[in-house]
């Protein structure tokens, strides 16, 4: 009998790698998962000019997920003037749809992006009747309303956020310093013009 090893058996693992637009050496090959998804899931994704995913590359905004050297998916984003982080793009190639995959480019965006720009939210519009939905709770998003999507299809989109710490929520105004303060007219004095 072989003594017992104090080492863990050795096992083969798979690979989770997130590679920034800005760093990706095989950028076209990005672009092309773009337009793959575009012509496969348009539908689902929504549809954007080509010229979104360049400007998203030369903007550091797009990224993408590699399983083991394999390119599986990527999340395109943008960000807005009240520090939230759009999710405007997130996508999965249909044989490798695991949770863990989104969960993957969700958390890097939250790590890489959303704390550098301290962004207070993250959020994404899906339309209702995408089995999408059922992804954006397990990651730690919540439905805070809807809205009508354009007028040609008529789906309702949910609006998904996930605030971040407490901390990164926008600064409150201070009260009524932007409001000048409302006059009773009950107890007011009368107007000389009148």
């Amino acid at each position: 009998m072989p003594p017992e090893s104090s080492e863990p058996p050795t096992t083969t693992s798979d690979t989770l790698e997130i590679v920034e637009a800005a760093a990706d050496v095989h950028q076209q090959d990005l672009i092309k998962l773009c337009d793959h998804a575009i012509i496969n899931d348009g539908n689902a994704i929504g549809f954007l000019p080509w010229g979104a995913y360049t400007d998203a590359c030369n903007h550091n905004r797009l990224f993408s997920l590699l399983r083991n050297s394999d390119r599986v998916g990527f999340l395109l984003w943008s960000s807005n003037p009240l520090r939230e982080i759009r999710i405007l793009q997130i996508w999965i190639r249909s044989d490798a749809r695991l949770i863990e995959h989104g969960r993957a480019l969700i958390e890097h965006l939250q790590n890489a992006h959303a704390r550098k720009l301290r962004s207070w939210q993250l959020r994404a519009w899906v339309a209702e009747d995408l089995a999408a939905n059922l992804f954006w709770p397990q990651v730690g998003f919540l439905r805070t309303g809807w809205r009508w999507g354009r007028a040609q299809r008529g789906r309702r989109h949910n609006l998904w956020c996930k605030p971040l710490t407490a901390a990164m929520s926008p600064p409150s105004p201070p009260p009524d310093v932007q409001r000048p303060a409302q006059l009773d007219l009950a107890t007011a004095p009368p107007s000389p013009h009148h």
